[in-house]
């Protein structure tokens, strides 16, 4: 025999009975009670990355045009990034060879669906006469169509202009988080120095008491050497032209001889002794060579009508 239950004791039972199936089906606590447990994190957005195609460049060009996007990609936050060699290991071998004539978006996006990723980046480098050009497009496989483009043409220049366009390439396909591609400032960065401070190389404060001064003094006493030499052996032709009788046929030969050897050693002498002077008049002035005041400049002109030469240095 079933027993009806009154009306009020069956809305209490119900009250009883019926919250903690609906409570649990649903997820949900008591009233006013908070759900326990860390909240869960967005899934992270799954983009294919494909080697960007060659058009008119090098291979060796499109591989670090490729491998420098791939990296910068990576800092993407709460994004998996998939490369060239992931997407080759996941993908058969009929889908390879689909992919292989692949460039229209229908196509990618069948790639992208068939990877289960979310979103695709290719586009291709090229170079037209002087001109080298990046395209990038990022391709929404759920919309299953393109989300941005970047294109940029420079004139001139080299292959390197790609990488300095890589960063604001991303940048503008992904504009909600373009401050990651921005480069980071490198530690112990070399500081400008102040106009008022001149800059000393490295190589130059290394060397001590100025080598360089040296060197030229050396040179130009080296000279002066040589000089004496030349000096030397146009005293010996004059001494041979003197012997010889007027009518003698190297009468004239010996006199131009040593007319011609006298003119070179003092030439000698006046350049190396001007380097020589130059050279320790720049080691004493210059802080013992530890710094460069002014390039040194020696003007050589001759004197008309004579066998010398006046020689004019500053420093």
């Amino acid at each position: 025999m079933i027993r009806r239950l009154p009306p009020v004791h069956l809305c209490v039972a119900l009250f009883f009975l019926l919250p903690g199936p609906v409570l649990a089906q649903s997820g949900a606590g008591p009233a006013g009670a908070q759900p326990s447990g860390k909240t869960a994190r967005p899934k992270a957005v799954q983009i294919a990355f494909f080697t960007l195609e060659a058009q008119g460049v090098e291979a060796k060009v499109t591989a670090i045009v490729s491998d420098t996007i791939l990296i910068n990609l990576s800092r993407l936050p709460d994004a998996t990034i998939i490369g060239s060699k992931e997407i080759d290991a996941m993908l058969g071998f009929e889908q390879k060879k689909q992919l292989s004539g692949c460039t229209d978006t229908s196509c990618m996006v069948a790639i992208g669906g068939a990877l289960g990723v979310d979103k695709i980046v290719t586009g291709s480098v090229g170079k037209l006469g002087e001109s080298h050009v990046l395209n990038l497009k990022l391709l929404s496989i759920r919309d299953a169509k393109i989300e941005q483009m970047y294109q940029k043409r420079i004139k001139g220049g080299t292959e390197e202009a790609f990488l300095d366009l890589v960063p604001e390439a991303l940048a503008a396909l992904f504009p909600a988080h373009a401050a990651a591609f921005e480069p980071a400032p490198t530690r112990g960065a070399a500081t400008i120095p102040s106009p008022r401070e001149p800059a000393i190389t490295k190589e130059v404060a290394a060397a001590g008491p100025g080598v360089y001064p040296w060197i030229l003094a050396g040179a130009g006493a080296a000279m002066v050497v040589a000089g004496g030499v030349v000096h030397s052996l146009a005293k010996s032709d004059y001494d041979a032209w003197k012997k010889l009788p007027e009518s003698d046929p190297g009468v004239k030969s010996l006199k131009d001889s040593g007319t011609s050897k006298q003119t070179t050693a003092f030439v000698l002498y006046g350049v190396g002794g001007a380097a020589a002077v130059g050279g320790l008049v720049w080691y004493f002035v210059s802080d013992n060579g530890r710094s460069i005041a002014a390039p040194v400049v020696l003007t050589i002109a001759p004197l008309i009508g004579t066998s010398g030469v006046v020689v004019n240095g500053s420093w």
